[in-house]
């Protein structure tokens, strides 16, 4: 066998030295490579890819309780938390794909952190949480966050429950893409059951003339590998056994009469490269890996009688995932395989507690260490947990089998940390086999080489935003260059205004406030208010598209931890505490209920200090001396006093009520003074230059106590409900320090703390304090996060509370 890559490429011994892996990245390269390379860039730069995780408080949930979890965005190629992605989506949908509820998350510098709060009525079922930003949704839904849990209802959990494999299925994923007649192939194969799960079942290879080429079996989660010829028009098949032992042929996929086989082979300190060809002409071949996006290796090679081969240093490839590619002469990709390789290079978190063991209730001081491999110290944002190890187990995923693995694949990964088990002998055999069978896909070079790129058709969202757009009520045609104000009323409330475009658009963004907003919007020319309509759209959930999920199958922890949480709630319910009878709101009548949109108001009366009025006119005649009421053609007005020309302004000025635009001074009138907090205005001309035209004479405010004025029947006004952010709240961990807080109703929590922001000094330390509950168990500590270059870290300890005063 004789192959041979150009001058400059030539792998000299088995071991190659700096100097040959430098000349791979440098070397020059001929048109169609470097177009393969550029329209790869352009792509990346064009959908820079984000990666979401959540980590999660524990493993599965009891209905009624909250799940408490922690935001990381990443950008994909560098996993730096540098995305332009201010909002999170994250949706609990049922095991039947309905979404139960959704949520919308403030994130910062690629963080954040919330909860749901499981209702009290959800049944026992596997459920699904989904999180993605507006920008991931340029891409397919399978690379949105996903995260199957159990919930379990106390009052309907049923006995433990074993897997019912009434039926299998067999998939075979041959290496590079096709099975190619003459030509030895690897086949990659997994068994699963009804459900997906991966099932130990051997399988048996035979020819349509029932020969029998070889018996396989799995070696983790139903995956495994075989190598076989296939003939020239022979089919083949595999048979298995399902557990009521009946016999079930699968066929395997055609070999194609002409074609490529790639085979890849990753050892300790290499990976081995092989291609096949039914060609047997001398011809280029070009090679492409990328990793995250970044071409890491490209080549060019020429293919002589039917073989080529070519080893790489592992060095050169980056913890995670590579992606393979083998383009034929003309640029087209012929093979694809994926490889993983794990330079053990993120962050080390060292969890220590200052006993090993506690007294229950007692306070418990811990210290977060992290570090790099080469024992830097680490300034980074973590998040811990600390959950009863009775009744969860250790989880399946975390931050660095999310980020390096799972998140580059379809489907659902079994059992992700199994891969990252240094000390087990099968774990680097598994976790190729995965590579061939979850990872292998078509190619999506597809759409990275097609002439034109199109434009991502969602853009980042750094903030809430807002399209607002003014259409005729009767043709539904655009109207534009017309003043719009809007308007989000509220303790910060929102206010803008400007002119429609030319698509009748006015785009907002930059908006920031919280739960659910009535967003108000008013029509300045009063010739639109009867024959213009307003329509606003704002970005929201995508529609499910996740099937039916499995059964939750109940363990035996599953149904002891069921069981405490009933005689807990018992205790709780004869224990019920009074003290949020005696709780009370401190409140500051000298606040606003609402803060103003505004800078600065030139006036302010606060209508409490004066004698009460019967109407809102007597109020404004009698103690505004800033301004005048008019009544003209039957219609009432008002004037503001201009502070430099001592004149009244011509024209009616702004009017607001709780920051809402109204269009005339009748819902003021209206008011019921004793509901009225303050009156205010803007006359200056700094002050009014604030709002431009709109602003140009003067600003009348009226705040009212409840800060909730919403204007029925006013015409060109519109009103929207939108989404805000979630209301951050923190998970309660109680304190028992003095002997009254040590009376307080049995505790009995599964989650004893939680701490999505642990931040770290400049020594890579964080020292959290908190205090156990009154169960006698052993406790599991778990943090996460990333630093700021772009490693995941992880760590994880485990602390006992026992009634030993020995210890």
């Amino acid at each position: 066998m004789q192959q041979y890559l150009k001058p400059w490429l030539i792998v000299i011994g088995l071991l190659l030295t700096a100097s040959i892996e430098s000349a791979y990245l440098t070397a020059p390269k001929d048109d169609i490579l470097n177009q393969i390379l550029k329209k790869l860039s352009s792509y990346q730069e064009t959908y820079t890819p984000e990666k979401v995780y959540l980590h999660l408080d524990k493993s599965y949930y009891f209905s009624g309780e909250d799940i408490w979890f922690k935001v990381y965005i990443v950008n994909a190629m560098t996993y730096l938390t540098d995305s332009a992605s201010g909002v999170l989506y994250v949706d609990l949908l049922n095991n039947k794909g309905v979404v139960v509820s959704t949520e919308k998350i403030k994130v910062t510098s690629g963080q954040g952190h919330g909860n749901i709060l499981l209702g009290e009525d959800l049944p026992t079922a596997t459920y699904q949480l989904r999180a993605y930003t507006r920008w991931m949704q340029n891409g397919k839904e399978d690379f949105f966050f996903h995260r199957q849990i159990s919930i379990l209802n106390p009052n309907d959990t049923p006995s433990p429950t074993k897997s019912t494999d009434t039926g299998i299925n067999i998939q075979f994923f041959p290496e590079g893409g096709d099975l190619i007649e003459n030509l030895e192939s690897t086949v990659a194969f997994k068994v699963t059951d009804k459900q997906g799960k991966g099932i130990t079942r051997s399988i048996r290879i035979i020819s349509d003339l029932k020969d029998t080429l070889g018996t396989f079996t799995p070696i983790h989660q139903g995956m495994g590998i075989f190598h076989f010829t296939p003939l020239p028009g022979k089919s083949y098949q595999a048979i298995a056994q399902d557990q009521s032992k009946k016999t079930i042929v699968f066929p395997l996929p055609k070999p194609r009469s002409e074609g490529w086989v790639m085979h890849a082979e990753n050892t300790a300190n290499n990976l081995l490269l092989s291609v096949q060809s039914t060609r047997s002409l001398e011809e280029k071949l070009y090679i492409v890996a990328q990793n995250r996006g970044k071409s890491i290796y490209q080549s060019e090679g020429r293919i002589l009688n039917g073989k080529f081969s070519l080893q790489l240093p592992g060095s050169l490839f980056p913890t995670g995932i590579t992606q393979i590619t083998l383009f034929d002469a003309q640029g087209n990709p012929q093979c694809e395989r994926l490889v993983f390789f794990n330079q053990n290079d993120h962050i080390q978190i060292q969890l220590t507690s200052d006993k090993k063991s506690y007294l229950p209730r007692e306070k418990i001081t811990l210290t977060l260490t992290a570090r790099d491999t080469q024992g830097k110290p680490i300034i980074g944002n973590f998040s811990m947990g600390v959950t009863d190890t009775r009744s969860f187990s250790y989880p399946e995923e975390n931050i660095l089998t999310n980020l390096l693995l799972t998140s580059d694949l379809k489907g659902n990964i079994e059992d992700p940390g199994f891969y990252f088990q240094n000390n087990n002998p099968n774990a680097a055999k598994a976790l190729d086999n995965l590579m061939l069978t979850q990872g292998w896909r078509r190619f999506t070079w597809k759409e990275i080489l097609q002439p034109n790129l199109p434009s991502p058709t969602y853009e980042h969202e750094p903030d809430i935003a807002l399209t607002v757009t003014l259409l005729d009520k009767n043709t539904k045609k655009i109207i534009p260059a017309q003043v719009l104000l809007i308007s989000a009323p509220g303790t910060n409330s929102v206010f803008r205004y400007g002119y429609t475009n030319a698509e009748g658009k006015i785009h907002l963004n930059s908006l920031d406030f919280y739960d659910y907003r009535n967003v108000i919007v008013s029509i300045y020319n009063k010739d639109l208010y009867s024959s213009a309509i307003v329509v606003v759209d704002s970005a929201s959930s995508v529609p499910p598209s996740t099937g039916i999920l499995p059964t939750v199958l109940i363990t035996e922890n599953m149904n002891q931890a069921t069981n405490r949480k009933k005689i807990w709630s018992m205790l709780q319910q004869s224990h019920a505490s009074a003290e949020s009878l005696n709780a009370s709101v401190a409140t500051n009548d000298t606040l606003r209920p609402v803060q103003p949109i505004y800078q600065k108001a030139d006036d302010r009366i606060k209508l409490d200090d004066y004698t009460l009025f019967p109407t809102m006119e007597e109020v404004i005649r009698d103690i505004i001396p800033w301004g005048l009421l008019t009544h003209k053609k039957g219609q009432t007005g008002f004037r503001i006093l201009n502070p430099d020309t001592k004149l009244y302004f011509k024209y009616n000025p702004l009017y607001l009520i709780d920051n809402v635009p109204i269009h005339n001074i009748n819902p003021i009138l209206s008011l019921d003074p004793t509901a009225v907090h303050s009156i205010e205005s803007v006359r200056s001309a700094v002050g009014r230059g604030q709002f431009g035209e709109i602003g140009y004479y003067g600003i009348f405010s009226v705040f009212t106590k409840a800060g909730d004025f919403y204007p029925s029947n006013e015409p060109g006004l519109f009103n929207f409900p939108v989404r805000g952010f979630q209301k951050i709240r923190e998970y309660y961990s109680p304190k028992y320090e003095t002997t009254l807080q040590n009376q307080r109703q049995p505790d009995f929590r599964n989650l004893l703390y939680w701490n999505p922001s642990v931040q770290t000094d400049a020594t890579g330390k964080a020292t959290v304090t908190f205090y156990n509950s009154d169960d006698l168990t052993t406790w599991r500590i778990i943090a996460e996060g990333i630093s700021k270059d772009g490693k995941p870290a992880m760590g994880n300890a485990e602390y006992t509370v026992t009634m030993d005063l020995a210890r």
